[in-house]
């Protein structure tokens, strides 16, 4: 922190697996592989107790794992029903998100106020959660991919004492 400049990054390369009571080494749902993200923000002195400040977060990493459908099963349950072979083999497409941070910090004897406006996923990138169970929305099958939640503007007021 210099300046009222703050910066961060990391990034992480990792395997995440587990050994099933079968013997088979497997994927983990999470094992994306790698994670990036990137931090910068810039506070302004606005009166000797209290700041202004913009920031904004990238995040990417690798998307998380899924199998293969066990369509028969899944008709009779109404639900996904993964096969067991192939289990986390495939894997949904990376995840992308931009957020920005506006806030305002009052420092008092005893007491602090802030006040935020979070503009989440500004670019409304459409990041894959996982595979539902969905008959009649697609033509050629009876599974759908359903979205994470899209931009998502959140305002919020905090007291500390």
């Amino acid at each position: 922190f210099d300046n009222g400049y703050s910066f961060l990054v990391n990034t992480t390369l990792y395997q995440s697996k587990y050994k099933a009571s079968d013997g088979v080494v497997r994927n983990t749902n999470f094992n994306g592989n790698y994670l990036a993200n990137m931090l910068a923000t810039k506070e302004f002195d606005v009166t000797s107790n209290a700041r202004f400040g913009a920031g904004i977060n990238f995040t990417y990493g690798g998307g998380r794992r899924y199998g293969e459908f066990d369509e028969a099963e899944s008709e009779a349950q109404k639900e996904v029903v993964w096969q067991n072979d192939g289990y986390n083999q495939n894997q949904y497409p990376d995840y992308f998100r931009i957020d920005i941070r506006l806030n305002y910090v009052v420092n008092r004897n005893k007491t602090t106020h802030e006040i935020a406006f979070d503009l989440i996923n500004v670019l409304n990138t459409p990041n894959v959660l996982e595979y539902v169970w969905a008959p009649g929305v697609n033509a050629n099958s009876n599974f759908d991919l359903r979205k994470q939640a899209g931009f998502l503007p959140f305002f919020y007021y905090k007291f500390d004492f």
